[in-house]
């Protein structure tokens, strides 16, 4: 039985996107945001990885957008209010855009739904 590595499914995955995403995923322009929401949020640079590393996987198809926000709790060890309030921000700039394209790929995609209530997050960046 062959295995594939997570690097290996990822890259397989990504061979077989629509050209939309590919684009998104490499693109400086997604990096950015990501990168300001990391600030927003006062991530680390290694949760700042993660959240990529979280974002790309819905991308590519091999996580469910609806298990993305539970996943980013999990992972960046965030409250879960902070994990919908970054959810709901991904989902406007990154998500939204390819929304057509995520459909795609995972079939009957809706918006990633954040619950309704609201985050602030801290001012003295």
């Amino acid at each position: 039985m062959v295995t594939m590595t997570s690097k290996e499914l990822f890259q397989e995955k990504f061979n077989t996107l629509p050209q939309e995403i590919k684009e998104a995923i490499v693109s400086v322009d997604t990096f950015e945001k990501l990168k300001k929401i990391s600030q927003t949020y006062k991530l680390l640079i290694d949760k700042m990885g993660i959240l990529g590393d979280e974002t790309g996987l819905v991308m590519v198809g091999i996580t469910h957008p609806k298990s993305y926000s539970s996943n980013l709790r999990n992972r960046l060890g965030v409250s879960g209010q902070v994990a919908e309030a970054i959810t709901t921000e991904v989902n406007e700039l990154i998500f939204k855009p390819i929304r057509a394209s995520l459909q795609k790929i995972h079939g009957e995609y809706k918006e990633v739904e954040a619950k309704k209530e609201v985050y602030t997050a801290p001012e003295n960046l």
